[in-house]
């Protein structure tokens, strides 16, 4: 997809110092005026976004200096979707305790953050 895109880019530049009109006329490109955009470029302008808001999550965990138990329930809602029962499972503990241990790790973080 982000190959597709940069050639693209690139065909639209080389054909812009050659052909004008090509370029102005073309589909693909944004169109502010019509409302019209690739879907491809906003897949990959979403999944960029997602990544660096990931990203800036992950430094805030590692601030909020989450305890062991904290960070293995933190670790196990990324990887299960929040699956309370799984991760009760997999800790050997009552779901009830997951959802305490992760409302203390979110309340961490969100302080971590300074939101």
């Amino acid at each position: 997809m982000g190959s597709r895109i940069a050639n693209g880019i690139a065909t639209l530049g080389s054909e812009a110092s050659i052909r004008p009109a090509k370029v102005e006329n073309t589909n693909t490109d944004v169109r502010a005026d019509e409302g019209l955009t690739d879907p491809d470029l906003e897949e990959f302008e979403r999944e960029e976004m997602l990544h660096q808001q990931l990203a800036e999550f992950q430094v805030w965990a590692e601030r909020a200096r989450l305890s062991r138990q904290e960070k293995q329930v933190y670790e196990l809602d990324m990887s299960t979707n929040y699956d309370t029962k799984a991760i009760a499972h997999e800790l050997d503990i009552d779901p009830g305790q997951v959802r305490v241990v992760r409302h203390k790790y979110t309340a961490k973080i969100q302080k971590a953050s300074g939101l």
